[in-house]
């Protein structure tokens, strides 16, 4: 589910939607929905733009809600190798975007890396918490075992280019 421009409101539907922090209500509306049961199949160059717009709603929904929001949000695409190593490319602001897309391109043809989906990094100051998840496009076990991988890497990242073996 996307963020829709509307007001985050908590839903009365949900008992626990009163303990929310505003920082978990956005994360709910993005990670909301059951699991994905089907690949979504990216080359680099289109998982670098997928990645990006992803960033842009959530960014834009955390500061309708939050006003340091911005602030408080960073994303990274998530790719895979056979050999088993995951790449995290930080996602930029709009002007690095070519760049991200180069070096994305350039491991697809020299590492045979495939897209597994956006790392996205959220701190929730309400709750003095900082939150990590994976937004997948990859449902095979090697990818979500990729993707377990990455979001503890990308924590202790803070939000540079990395590089690990799972």
């Amino acid at each position: 589910m996307h963020y829709d421009g509307q007001s985050m409101t908590k839903t009365e539907s949900n008992p626990m939607a009163s303990t929310w922090t505003k920082a978990a209500s956005i994360r709910r509306k993005f990670k909301a929905g059951p699991p994905r049961r089907n690949d979504l199949v990216y080359d680099c160059e289109r998982a670098a733009l997928q990645g990006y717009m992803l960033f842009l709603e959530i960014r834009k929904a955390m500061q309708a809600e939050i006003p340091t929001g911005a602030k408080d949000i960073r994303a990274a695409l998530v790719l895979m190798t056979p050999e088993n190593l995951v790449y995290l490319l930080a996602i930029p602001k709009l002007e690095g975007l070519p760049a991200l897309s180069a070096k994305a391109m350039q491991l697809e043809r020299t590492e045979k890396t495939v897209p597994v989906g956006v790392a996205v990094w959220q701190r929730d100051r309400e709750a003095q918490e900082d939150v990590v998840w994976v937004q997948p496009w990859l449902v095979n076990p090697q990818a979500e075992r990729a993707a377990r991988e990455a979001q503890k890497a990308f924590k202790a990242s803070e939000g540079k280019d990395t590089k690990i073996s799972f």
